[in-house]
């Protein structure tokens, strides 16, 4: 072997090693949080900023760790004692998702879609943004409970937003169910749901 010959194995090998050694280092540093890349992490922020940094996730640009959904309790007056009664929490997110997974091109994609953004503008920090929730959230209750309660002689809602944090990686070997919950309600709200004719995406 000619030293040309020699000067081109070792160029390709170097060439090769250190494609194999970028596309290894890019790797851990783009996979969901895990043991080994906490465990070399300021070696990977090192090698990665500036030059490399990704704006994506490998295998899910946002990995699922948590689920919201809204429930509402129901001030109503009793129409045979005239009493003032409050039903517990109800849960009006699962219809919708239920109603739009036996029919994908159902239009309750839209109604919860609608209920997400009150969500998020509900937690936000910002006041307008949270009393623009606010108003989302008592027009979504309102109009869900009108479907689900229709014989009760609504007066007020209270919505809450629970917030289901699932185990951490260090716990993965729980159930979903053993995370952690998070409550925000708002106070005691007007009943006020849409025209009948828009109410007509939720389900019963």
């Amino acid at each position: 072997m000619n030293v040309k010959q020699t000067a081109l194995w070792i160029w390709i090998f170097l060439v090769g090693g250190g494609v194999l050694f970028h596309f290894c280092m890019t790797a851990l540093y783009l996979t969901p949080e895990n043991p080994v890349r906490a465990k070399i992490w300021s070696q990977l922020e090192g090698y990665m900023h500036p030059w490399f940094a990704q704006g994506w996730k490998l295998f899910a640009p946002n990995p699922v760790s948590a689920h919201q959904s809204v429930e509402v309790k129901v001030k109503y007056k009793h129409s045979e004692t005239g009493e003032w009664r409050e039903t517990d929490w109800l849960d009006i997110t699962a219809p919708l998702i239920r109603k739009h997974q036996s029919s994908r091109i159902s239009s309750e994609a839209r109604s919860h879609r609608y209920m997400q953004s009150g969500i998020r503008y509900f937690l936000n920090k910002d006041p307008k943004k949270k009393k623009r929730g606010e108003r989302i959230l008592q027009r979504t209750a309102s109009t869900a409970v009108e479907k689900q309660q229709p014989r009760k002689h609504i007066h007020q809602i209270k919505v809450r937003v629970v917030t289901h944090e699932f185990p951490r990686f260090s716990k993965r070997h729980l159930p979903d169910d053993k995370g952690t919950l998070y409550f925000k309600e708002t106070k005691w709200m007007k009943h006020s749901p849409v025209h009948p004719t828009t109410a007509k995406e939720w389900p019963q």
